[in-house]
């Protein structure tokens, strides 16, 4: 009995991280800033400062976006591709789909 119960609380608690690690503008904003995509300890964010340059990007759905921003992360940042399906890469669209709204308003 105690079993299950350390069991369905592991559950929980683990149910409860990947719910508060969703997807965000946030966290895109964080991925988009950080060195982590890469090995050559570049950023997104060191050639496109603040999303310099992106406002247009938005324009694309999120499929060529995606494969727009595993480009940058392949070639320039040296990193592995994220998959499209990915909380980081729906993100990071997200991210970059926010800057063109931002200009907007």
């Amino acid at each position: 009995m105690i079993r299950i119960v350390i069991i369905l609380s592991l559950f929980a608690m683990s149910s409860l991280t990947m719910a508060s690690d969703g997807v965000s503008i946030s966290k895109g904003k964080e991925l988009f800033t950080s060195k982590q995509l890469g090995t050559n300890g570049k950023s997104c964010n060191l050639c496109h400062p603040d999303g310099k340059g992106l406002t247009k990007a938005a324009v694309y759905d999120e499929s060529e976006l995606g494969e727009i921003i595993n480009q940058c992360i392949k070639n320039p940042l040296k990193g592995e591709v994220l998959d499209p399906t990915s909380t980081e890469m729906k993100s990071i669209v997200m991210y970059i789909k926010s800057l063109a709204q931002s200009t907007q308003h």
